[in-house]
């Protein structure tokens, strides 16, 4: 598809629903072959989400054998990310391993779902998100993406109008992990919700709180992984972290 075709397509539809397909040839010698693909892309995003990456997996099921006898899959998501990838091909988030700082769950499937699926969701402080199968035979595609922290504030909407004070508080809001591809941080409605929010940048790199209140509060993020060795410095934050402890 063109770009002119796909600018005309999206003056009409809400979006062009079109996918790209790589294809190559490769000559297989006796012996071990090693086929290596890297990509790079800039994700896109949506109302729901900061980013998704729909990829294909089961072609591997058109090869001679069936098969690809020893597979490798690494996702390079960059620092601080919250991202889930649907069990289509795997089982278990432990199946995963990361090359640094981070943790895996796994979560049932939801509404709408197909309730043998599911999803694993994984908070990665750095490093790369690593999956390693020997005989893979995949029984579906990759479907990754990573929601809007929108989400994370639902609990505060009135159930009925969908609205809500869009602040957060600390006694029945979650704190996102992945800060960086939006902008729904809220306002807190009391001091203790105001500290809680702006320790997130520690917490989010496992700073253990001499706070009991906030300590608690982090305990029970699902993301939280504690660090006894992280001292905290506030030049060494992000942009948008120095800019949300200093407001």
């Amino acid at each position: 598809m063109t770009l002119a075709q796909a600018t005309k397509i999206s003056s009409q539809e809400d979006y062009v629903d079109f996918m790209y397909v790589y294809h190559f040839r490769s000559v297989f010698k006796k012996g071990i072959n090693i086929l290596q693909h890297t990509y790079v892309v800039d994700l896109s995003n949506s109302v729901e989400e900061v980013y998704s990456l729909d990829y294909v997996l089961t072609a591997a099921k058109r090869w001679a054998n069936h098969r690809i006898d020893d597979f490798t899959l690494q996702i390079d998501a960059g620092e601080f990310q919250d991202l889930s990838i649907a069990r289509t091909f795997f089982q278990h988030a432990s199946e995963w391993t990361m090359s640094g700082v981070g943790k895996g769950l796994d979560w049932a499937a939801e509404k709408g779902e197909d309730k043998k699926t599911g999803r694993a969701e994984f908070f990665i402080r750095s490093g790369m998100l690593v999956f390693k199968k020997a005989n893979f035979k995949p029984d579906g595609e990759l479907h990754l993406n990573a929601v809007n922290s929108y989400f994370y504030y639902t609990k505060t909407l009135d159930k009925h109008t969908g609205d809500g004070p869009f602040k957060f508080d600390y006694r029945i809001d979650d704190l996102p992990y992945a800060i960086e591809g939006d902008n729904t941080l809220r306002d807190a409605v009391d001091e203790l919700s105001n500290k809680i929010r702006r320790n997130l940048p520690f917490a989010r790199r496992g700073y253990i709180f001499k706070s009991p209140e906030i300590q608690a509060y982090y305990a029970r993020q699902p993301w939280y992984v504690p660090d006894s060795s992280y001292v905290p410095v506030v030049n060494q934050l992000t942009r948008k972290e120095q800019e949300m402890v200093n407001k």
